[in-house]
């Protein structure tokens, strides 16, 4: 897993290739999957032009965890498999790439571009809710409880109803507090979950 550094947050992943005999790493064989890396950019670009209505989207999600015992995942369980902006919470991924036109051309020639200079660059108000998915994982805080219905019933209204988040298709899962080490999923039979939330 790669983290990138600097004002554009998000992680991706890289195959890099090692020498184990000379236990020298292959710079110029490093690779990685089509628009994996390029995806990243994207989302970490928007939650960055987006920042404060991804706070006030895990101000929400805090608010209903208290309110419900509910949990996102630890922070090293968020990072792994992350290909994108995400949190404990929740992650974002690309639904349609054309909105985003050339912004990852623009953060290859100057990734060290501030906030405002990103925000004339990537005009949101003409992307598309449906170019933007964010996907809401969240758990039962306590052990042996079921996801309760109820609960989630309450978590759907409460996300519709918000109007200052970042716009985008919506995801929601509901899990019970088991998650599986090797993968950082909690999805199973018993998961409440729904799509398509805008």
């Amino acid at each position: 897993m790669v983290e990138s550094i600097g004002e554009i947050h998000f992680y991706t992943y890289a195959i890099i290739p090692i020498d184990k005999k000379q236990e020298t790493v292959l710079t110029h064989k490093i690779w990685t999957q089509e628009m994996v890396v390029e995806d990243a950019i994207m989302t970490g670009i928007y939650g960055l032009v987006e920042q404060e209505k991804f706070e006030n989207l895990t101000k929400l999600i805090d608010e209903l965890n208290q309110e419900f015992s509910l949990t996102g995942l630890n922070e090293k369980a968020s990072q792994l498999g992350a290909n994108r902006f995400s949190t404990e919470y929740y992650y974002t991924a690309i639904g349609d790439e054309k909105p985003f036109g050339d912004i990852v051309e623009y953060d290859f020639k100057d990734p060290n571009r501030t906030t405002d200079e990103w925000e004339d660059l990537l005009l949101v108000e003409k992307i598309d809710a449906e170019a933007i998915r964010i996907a809401i994982n969240l758990y039962m805080a306590d052990e042996n409880v079921e996801p309760d219905s109820e609960v989630f019933d309450t978590l759907i209204q409460r996300i519709e109803r918000a109007d200052n988040i970042p716009k985008g298709i919506y995801g929601l899962s509901l899990h019970d507090n088991y998650i599986l080490k090797k993968d950082a999923l909690g999805s199973k039979e018993n998961s409440l979950s729904q799509d398509s939330l805008i």
